[in-house]
């Protein structure tokens, strides 16, 4: 995990009585599409997710997405930006808790 994201995470938890998350865009990656009819190549997006409020156990969570995209457009770092505002505004759209909306729409694998 980002330390840089849990010192973020810490200062605004200082400010803030409630639950703080910071995100973070850790690798944006174009990637060919071989043996495909489409015109098209795949932009894999990875975000990093720190969450917890002051006095509790931090939580941290890697979402990765992919989208297509034109191979001649070079908006790689609009997708990444778009992707972490969509991200923000869907963590949002619940009254629930970050662990349980985590917890019920995204995959958890654990490392080995």
């Amino acid at each position: 995990m980002d330390m840089e994201l849990v010192r973020a995470c810490k200062r605004a938890q200082r400010l803030k009585s409630r639950t703080c998350v910071v995100i973070g865009v850790r690798d944006v990656e174009r990637i060919p599409i071989p043996n495909c009819k489409l015109v098209h190549e795949a932009c894999s997006i990875t975000a990093a997710i720190v969450w917890g409020k002051e006095g509790e156990r931090l939580s941290a969570a890697f979402i990765k997405a992919m989208t297509l995209m034109n191979p001649t457009e070079d908006d790689t770092e609009d997708i990444a930006l778009e992707f972490a505002a969509d991200l923000v505004d869907f963590l949002d759209s619940y009254d629930s808790d970050i662990s349980s909306t985590m917890s019920k729409y995204f995959i958890a694998e654990i490392a080995d």
